[in-house]
């Protein structure tokens, strides 16, 4: 049986409940959680190397918690809204470390690799911050760019994944915000994964 190892923060660790629970997947694949909650991409867990066979999946989340590194909060009466109050962008020197590294891990797995870009977050109307989407536009491309080139990996667009209106998904700012519970997390997490496995068929 084939497994999936997934890596990467709470959304992955929710993405992969929601797979666990697809109709029949239990039949063609066996689910290993390793998302740690709140982890940054230093403290990431991984499976071992010798674990992953060449049939297997890796599926990384890998940068959700990463990118900007200013002061946020959770507003606990609002049902724990995650608000951000200063935007400031990781630099980028310790971004192409991190790309070095992942690389370096990555290529010596077997089996198939996929990536998923970073999810948008800190969509809430009363901090608006100039500049932080286009931030995570720019560091999204740049990650396409920098993993498409192996053929063993695959790197996904997040917003092809986070709701079956592509469409809108991709161009409708206020409508991805609205697939947000709490400004970093999803309502509905089965779309994404079932449009995620849905690339591994």
């Amino acid at each position: 049986m084939k497994t999936i190892f997934i890596v990467g923060a709470s959304i992955g660790f929710s993405v992969g409940l929601a797979m666990a629970r697809l109709p029949g997947i239990e039949t063609s694949f066996r689910i290993v959680n390793l998302c740690k909650k709140g982890a940054k991409f230093p403290e990431l867990v991984w499976p071992k190397f010798s674990e992953v066979g060449e049939n297997d999946i890796l599926l990384i989340f890998p940068f959700g918690n990463d990118l900007q590194t200013g002061f946020w909060y959770k507003d606990y009466t609002l049902g724990r809204q995650f608000h951000l109050r200063e935007f400031v962008k990781l630099e980028q020197s310790v971004m192409e470390s991190y790309y070095a590294e992942l690389t370096a891990r990555i290529l010596k797995y077997q089996g198939k690799i996929t990536l998923v870009t970073c999810f948008y977050r800190f969509l809430c109307t009363c901090h608006k911050h100039p500049g932080l989407v286009a931030y995570y536009k720019e560091r999204n491309s740049e990650l396409i760019s920098e993993f498409s080139k192996y053929d063993k990996v695959t790197v996904l667009d997040h917003r092809t994944l986070v709701s079956e209106q592509v469409y809108r998904a991709k161009r409708d700012i206020k409508f991805y915000a609205s697939l947000l519970h709490d400004q970093v997390h999803f309502k509905d997490n089965s779309v994404i994964a079932k449009r995620i496995f849905a690339t591994f068929q």
